[in-house]
């Protein structure tokens, strides 16, 4: 199987307002399997960031709670900006991944996918924290839970890959 890439797909989306028609063109970001290698280095520094920022907002939770609760009152604490400033970063993390054309399907474990072309057909480039950097797994759009049932064996590391690369 070949994975023959263009640079990106334009997708188009048409919807109904009222009586007038939009159209919208999306451009999505496609990736080789060495380009997504190439982008694990930083990719996986992003992702462990964005995990300890989760463990930093579960930790500030509580004071952040408490620093609302005395802003109704013209108070406030270093907590709530803390966490603010916590889901700011994951935010910002997380827009940057996204603008790259990186998907991140679970944060907590370091889940993503790269969308790719192969065989004329769009498929995604599956990795996650912990493995080799580099993709060894890739699976169909939209198969969702029919896949995962073929593969639980797998399962550890994606609901949805069902083939290896190499």
């Amino acid at each position: 199987m070949d994975f023959n890439i263009p640079e990106s797909v334009s997708l188009t989306v048409e919807s109904r307002k009222s009586q007038n028609f939009m159209t919208t063109e999306l451009k999505m970001k496609l990736f080789t399997v060495e380009e997504a290698n190439e982008a694990l280095t930083d990719v996986a520094a992003r992702l462990r960031k964005i995990q300890t920022l989760y463990a930093e907002i579960g930790e500030l939770r509580e004071s952040a709670s408490a620093a609302a609760a005395a802003s109704n009152f013209g108070g406030g604490m270093i907590g709530g900006s803390d966490y603010v400033e916590a889901l700011y970063n994951v935010g910002k993390l997380t827009t940057e991944l996204n603008d790259e054309g990186v998907q991140l399907k679970d944060y907590t474990r370091g889940l993503i996918d790269f969308p790719s072309m192969r065989d004329g057909r769009m498929v995604l480039l599956c990795w996650q924290l912990g493995e080799p950097e580099r993709i060894e797994w890739w699976h169909e759009v939209g198969l969702g839970l029919q896949a995962a049932n073929r593969c639980k064996a797998r399962l550890r590391y994606c609901n949805y890959c069902i083939k290896r690369i190499y």
